[in-house]
């Protein structure tokens, strides 16, 4: 299932994840949204990776998704000249 991370630009230590998919026979594909987290290290090496994925998000649910992001976008930053 392909996969493309948004890392948080400042300290890397969050990630968006979208991951996407349609395996042979499906009629749809299958796409999902997660969150990874990097904890503190406890010891030598990095720390663990905490992380949650969505269910299977829907066409609608996504360009939704899509809409809202971008209203948060501009009323957060402004609009894009």
């Amino acid at each position: 299932m392909p996969t493309e991370r948004i890392n948080r630009t400042e300290d890397r230590t969050g990630v968006v994840a979208v991951m996407w998919g349609k395996q042979q026979g499906d009629t749809f594909g299958n796409v999902r949204v997660g969150i990874e987290r990097h904890l503190p290290p406890t010891g030598d090496g990095p720390g663990p990776i905490e992380a949650e994925d969505s269910q299977p998000l829907t066409r609608t649910d996504l360009n939704a998704l899509i809409r809202t992001l971008r209203r948060a976008r501009d009323q957060a930053f402004g609009t894009d000249e």
